[in-house]
C-alpha cells in the first residue's frame, strides 16, 4: 500500500448527504458552536494539509416565471468549503450552511497522482457536533497513532485602542490592540487604516493574531481628529476601532541609569545600562547616543523601551575613563547616565555544577548541568566546552546569558561512557571544572498524570484541570503526551517542563462527551493514562 501521510498530503472530504442517512432532528450542523471532528487511527495528517469539504444539499426548484416552489422538483446542489490549518492538528473554517450530517461520507487522501478513499468506521453526533473515525492502519502506518482534527466555526477578531499620545508636534501616536476570541492564532481577511493621514505609509497588522487579548500589537502616528482601524476577521465580520486625538495623553519621562561597571581581563571595562519608562506603553527614544564612543562601534538601544524599570537593558565595552549614555524620551526630556571606571568592580566567579545524572536504560546517560554566577549581572563565558567524554547528538554546553545567582538546571546533554567533564571560564578569567559521572546513576522514576477536577461549563462542554506528580529530581519532558476524546480547546497535551514534585493545576482542556483521556509516556518508558469523566463534573 502507498504511504500517503507525508508533508504534502492533500485531503478531500466528499460529503454525499442523503436523507436516509441523516441524523435525527436537532442534529443539523447549524448552531453557533458547530464542529466536525475527524479522528484518524493509524496515521497523522501533514501540517500543511489542504482540506476541502464537498457536500450536497437539496434545494426546492422554483419556476422561472412565478418563482414559486413546486413539489417534486427538488434538485441537489454541490457545494465546497476549504478549511485552513491554524496550528498543530487543528483546522478551522466558518460553518457550512444547508447540510446535515451523514454516515454516507468518504474521505479521499490525495498524494501526487495517487488517491486512496476511505469510509468512516464510526460516526457520532449531537447538538451540532459530529465525530468521524477513519482507520488507515492498513496503509502500513502505526495503528496506535491517532490524530484529532477539529473543524469549527470562526470566532470574532476585535480591534482595540490601547492609548493615544500627543507627540507635541501636531501628530499623535495610537497604540492598537486586539481581542482574538478564537483559540488559535488567526489571520485577518482584510485590515486597513482610514480617516486620517498616516506617516511612513504605516500598515496595520494583518497576520499572526495570537489567541486572547493583546493590548499593544502595533502603533501608528497620524494627524487629524481621529483614525480608524477596520479589521475583518476569519468569521467574515468587519469591526472598527477609532482613536480620537481629543482623548490623547502626554508622554512621561524615560530615564537611563547605570546598573554596574565591571573590569575585564584585557584592561577594558563593561558598563551595564538600564532604564525607567514611566509610561504605560512601550516607547521609542527620540535620541539615544553615546557622548563618548564605546568599543567595536556599539550603540545604545533606541527602540522598544517597555513600561517600568529594566535593570539590564544592554551592555557596552569601553576603554576611556567614562561612557555616557544620552537619552531623549518621547516627551523631549533629555537625561544622561555616566558609567565611570572609578566605580568598576571585579566580576564574580562563574562555577559549573552537576544537578543529576540519569540512566536512560539504553547504554546512554543524561547529565543535568547548572551554574553559580557570583556577579550581580548577567554574564557570558570566555570559554565553555566539554573536554572529555562522548556527547551524543552534537550536544554543547551553554556559553552566554548566565543569569546572576544559582541556576540548578541550565541545560542537559546525553552522553556515553563513565563521565563527562565541563570546563567553564567566566569573565573573571578563572576556569572551573565539573564532572558528571555515570557510576550509580539511577534510572528515571515515574511521571504520573492526574485529574485535579472536571468543571461543568453549563453549555454541554466540560473543562478538565490536569495535574501531575514527577517523582524525579529534575524537570522533564515526556516522551509522548496525547489526548483521546473530543477536544474543543487547548488541543495539545502538555509535553515539556514537568517540574519535580506535585503540580495540581498544570493546564486545562475543554472537551465534550462522557470522558476524555490524557496519556503520558515518561522518561522511564512507561505509559500512564488518566481519564476525566463528565459525570464527575462540578459547577464553577
Amino acid at each position: 500500500m502507498r504511504r500517503f501521510f507525508r508533508i504534502d498530503v492533500f485531503v478531500l472530504m466528499a460529503f454525499v448527504l442523503m436523507t436516509s442517512f441523516a441524523l435525527p432532528q436537532g442534529k443539523v450542523l447549524g448552531a453557533a458552536k458547530t464542529q466536525i471532528h475527524l479522528h484518524i487511527k493509524g496515521g497523522e495528517l501533514a501540517k500543511d494539509s489542504k482540506v476541502t469539504l464537498e457536500y450536497k444539499v437539496k434545494e426546492k426548484k422554483k419556476d422561472k416565471k412565478d418563482k414559486h416552489e413546486h413539489k417534486g422538483k427538488d434538485k441537489e446542489i454541490k457545494k465546497t468549503l476549504e478549511f485552513t490549518r491554524q496550528n498543530g492538528t487543528l483546522y478551522k473554517a466558518s460553518k457550512p450552511s444547508g447540510f446535515e450530517a451523514s454516515k454516507n461520507v468518504t474521505f479521499s487522501i490525495k498524494l501526487g497522482s495517487n488517491t486512496d478513499t476511505y469510509a468512516p468506521t464510526k460516526v457520532t453526533g449531537s447538538k451540532g457536533t459530529v465525530n468521524y473515525w477513519i482507520d488507515v492502519k492498513n496503509k502500513n502506518e502505526d495503528e496506535n497513532k491517532e490524530d484529532l482534527t477539529t473543524f469549527t466555526k470562526n470566532e470574532p477578531l476585535i480591534p482595540l485602542v490601547k492609548d493615544v499620545y500627543n507627540n507635541g508636534d501636531g501628530t499623535y501616536t495610537v497604540y492598537w490592540g486586539y481581542d482574538n476570541q478564537n483559540d488559535v492564532t488567526v489571520d485577518a481577511i482584510s485590515s486597513q487604516l482610514t480617516s486620517a493621514y498616516v506617516f511612513n505609509n504605516a500598515s496595520p497588522l494583518k497576520k499572526g493574531f495570537t489567541e486572547g487579548k493583546v493590548e499593544e500589537a502595533f502603533k501608528t502616528t497620524f494627524t487629524g481628529p481621529s483614525i480608524s482601524w477596520e479589521l475583518t476577521g476569519p468569521d467574515g465580520v468587519k469591526r472598527t476601532a477609532t482613536a480620537l486625538a481629543g482623548n490623547s495623553k502626554t508622554y512621561k519621562s524615560l530615564q537611563p541609569f547605570v546598573k554596574g561597571v565591571y573590569k575585564n581581563t584585557n584592561g577594558t571595562y563593561t558598563a551595564y545600562f538600564g532604564y525607567q519608562n514611566e509610561n504605560a506603553v512601550e516607547v521609542d527614544a527620540k535620541i539615544s547616543q553615546y557622548v563618548t564612543p564605546a568599543l567595536n562601534y556599539s550603540v545604545p538601544m533606541k527602540t522598544g523601551f517597555v513600561p517600568g524599570t529594566v535593570n539590564e537593558a544592554f551592555k557596552s565595552t569601553f576603554s576611556s575613563t567614562t561612557l555616557s549614555w544620552n537619552l531623549v524620551g518621547p516627551n523631549g526630556a533629555s537625561y544622561t547616565a555616566v558609567a565611570s571606571v572609578n566605580n568598576a568592580i571585579n566580576y564574580g566567579t562563574l562555577t559549573p555544577i552537576v544537578k543529576a545524572v540519569y540512566d536512560n536504560g539504553d547504554g546512554t546517560f543524561t547529565a543535568y548541568f547548572g551554574y553559580q554566577n557570583g556577579s550581580g549581572v548577567t554574564v557570558d563565558a570566555l570559554e565553555s566546552k566539554f573536554i572529555s567524554g562522548t556527547v551524543l547528538n552534537n550536544g554543547q554546553p551553554m556559553k552566554k546569558d548566565f543569569l546572576s545567582g544559582t541556576n540548578q538546571e541550565a541545560f542537559s546533554v546525553v552522553f556515553k561512557g563513565t563521565y563527562l567533564m565541563w570546563a567553564l571560564a567566566g569573565p573573571d578569567g578563572q576556569t572551573k571544572y565539573v564532572v558528571a559521572s555515570s557510576n550509580n546513576a539511577p534510572k528515571y522514576s515515574a511521571l504520573l498524570p492526574n485529574v485535579n477536577k472536571v468543571v461543568n461549563n453549563g453549555d454541554g462542554t466540560f473543562t478538565a484541570i490536569w495535574g501531575y506528580q514527577n517523582l524525579n529530581g529534575v524537570t522533564l519532558s515526556a516522551k509522548e503526551s496525547t489526548f483521546k476524546g473530543t477536544v474543543l480547546k487547548n488541543e495539545s497535551a502538555m509535553i515539556n517542563d514537568f517540574k519535580p514534585g506535585i503540580q495540581t493545576n498544570a493546564f486545562e482542556t475543554t472537551f465534550k462527551g462522557a470522558e476524555f483521556t490524557w496519556q503520558v509516556k515518561g522518561q522511564d518508558g512507561v505509559i500512564r493514562v488518566v481519564t476525566a469523566y463528565s459525570k464527575n463534573a462540578v459547577t464553577r
